[in-house]
């Protein structure tokens, strides 16, 4: 015997020479026989895999090892001769008919054959949940049916005592009908989508959520947009001739100078001198001379690092990067290539710690309106203001 290149579930007492209850001995001994290999998944399940089916046996975990279930799934499975997967509800009950009572499972009982009771949902399943992810039952076959979006999807095969116990309903005629719409599966995701907003509670505080989150986007695209200004500038910049006069000991220009100034003008000095990380307060600032775009001689300080390679002796010429203002803004060509970086990146940093520490404020508040709610209603006076010249006024 070979392996079947398809199933014919209508006249097949075995699939595979297994049936529902043999032992696993007895299993491997009927794959064998059937000359096909099986590969082991876990302790309670082997699957055999074909190029037009996949078989896959679940056994008890009780110490019998008795096989519980059979699942198939694939294009090579028929039911007297017709193709049985992709079926829509409707089309699949008219071909399996008459094959007895059909029930409802609310699982898929391939992907989870045996779930736990206690994962049941606690509301019955409405007629698009059980069409977009279930599993039909007739019981006097012990056969089932799994169904994806109201279609075949799957075929298990189950002994009297591995039944379910709880079934969800009959299939109904409803149900039935609504498998025949031609747009079924955009209707069950929709309604799904439906019935998951409607559990999710309301946020009270969406509106300003958004609202926050809307202008964090307009503080960015405005910060993106002056960015790129700077970047334009820094490009365009004439380049002018500076001399070094001296090295001097001075302040490191910090990480949070480069914040915006209505942030950086409530930090203590402590921290915009970088005194709080533990990083040097001070380093080498080379003094330069130079002649501005009016003719007219300037002295700036300068790091290190606005320079390619740093000039060592005194006179030593070098390239400055100017910007024509008033005073005029000069770099090395080092920083002045990255200042619309090192400039602008800080202020979205900024945006970016404001718009979560926002977040985080709204996402305490309700609860914190809630404890602060006894204390309110304690505040406000209670009980009747009478008059005592006038007390039929009270």
């Amino acid at each position: 015997m070979s392996a079947p290149t398809a199933f014919d579930l209508a006249t097949l007492d075995a699939w595979c020479g297994c049936r529902p209850g043999m032992t696993r001995a007895q299993v491997a001994a009927a794959l064998a026989a059937a000359e096909v290999e099986a590969d082991q998944y876990g302790q309670e399940n082997l699957t055999v895999t074909e190029e037009e089916w996949e078989l896959e046996l679940t056994f008890a975990n009780d110490g019998t090892e008795r096989l519980r279930q059979l699942s198939l799934d694939g294009d090579a499975i028929n039911w007297a001769g017709h193709p049985l997967m992709d079926l829509r509800v409707d089309e699949a009950l008219r071909l399996l008919d008459p094959l007895g009572s059909a029930w409802w499972t609310d699982y898929d009982a391939v992907g989870s054959p045996f779930p736990d009771p206690e994962d049941a949902p606690t509301n019955p399943p409405s007629d698009e949940d059980l069409l977009l992810e279930g599993t039909i039952w007739f019981p006097e076959r012990g056969l089932g049916l799994v169904i994806y979006e109201g279609a075949v999807f799957g075929v298990a095969w189950r002994g009297a005592q591995d039944l379910p116990t709880r079934f969800a309903g009959p299939v109904t005629a409803a149900q039935r009908e609504l498998s025949r719409q031609t747009n079924l599966e955009t209707h069950l995701h929709e309604t799904r989508l439906e019935e998951i907003q409607a559990a999710t509670p309301k946020d009270p505080l969406r509106f300003v959520r958004a609202a926050l989150t809307l202008a964090a986007l307009a503080a960015l695209a405005l910060t993106a947009r002056d960015g790129i200004k700077e970047m334009s500038l820094w490009s365009n910049a004439p380049t002018v001739k500076g001399r070094m006069i001296a090295v001097e000991r001075g302040p490191m220009k910090q990480f949070f100078e480069y914040l915006p100034r209505p942030v950086t003008r409530y930090l203590p000095q402590r921290v915009l001198a970088g005194k709080w990380s533990g990083m040097p307060a001070e380093t080498d600032l080379y003094r330069m001379e130079f002649t501005d775009l009016h003719e007219q001689r300037r002295e700036v300080r300068l790091e290190a690092a606005e320079f390619y390679v740093p000039p060592r002796d005194p006179g030593e010429a070098v390239d400055l990067v100017l910007v024509d203002e008033e005073p005029p803004r000069v770099k090395g060509p080092a920083r002045a290539r990255d200042a619309a970086f090192l400039e602008h990146v800080p202020w979205a940093i900024c945006i970016g710690a404001w718009w979560l520490i926002g977040h985080v404020a709204l996402s305490f508040l309700p609860a914190l309106l809630r404890r602060m709610a006894p204390l309110i209603r304690n505040l406000i006076p209670t009980g009747k203001a009478v008059d005592p010249d006038r007390p039929e006024l009270s």
